[in-house]
């Protein structure tokens, strides 16, 4: 063996894997389901949701929030609205949120 050269190293048990055929691909991976995010249903379904969400004191931009990640908790909710302490959002309105999310997505 020269001098500076590491070992081969020992054969696979059961030899290499067989290459594809060129122009073969490997099947694709299964993907896991899954959930879809945002709300589904039909636009007046969805107006409706806006216009109750926006009675509640949230702008555009929280509605689209919410809409868009569905909380499930109130936790989750209450980070979708900005400085809700300041605007004076309690846990019952946050909570209330959530309940609309939730009726909204059992009708879906």
């Amino acid at each position: 063996m020269p001098a500076g050269r590491p070992p081969a190293p020992a054969p696979v048990a059961g030899g290499a894997p067989r290459p594809l055929p060129l122009g073969r691909r490997p099947p694709p991976l299964a993907d896991p389901p899954r959930r879809r995010a945002g709300l589904e249903g039909s636009s007046a379904e969805l107006r409706e949701v806006r216009d109750k969400l926006t009675a509640m004191g949230l702008t555009k931009q929280e509605v689209l929030q919410v809409v868009n990640t569905c909380p499930q908790t109130g936790v989750e909710a209450y980070v979708c609205i900005s400085e809700p302490e300041e605007r004076g959002f309690e846990m019952e309105a946050v909570e209330e949120i959530v309940a609309l999310v939730q009726a909204t997505q059992g009708k879906s």
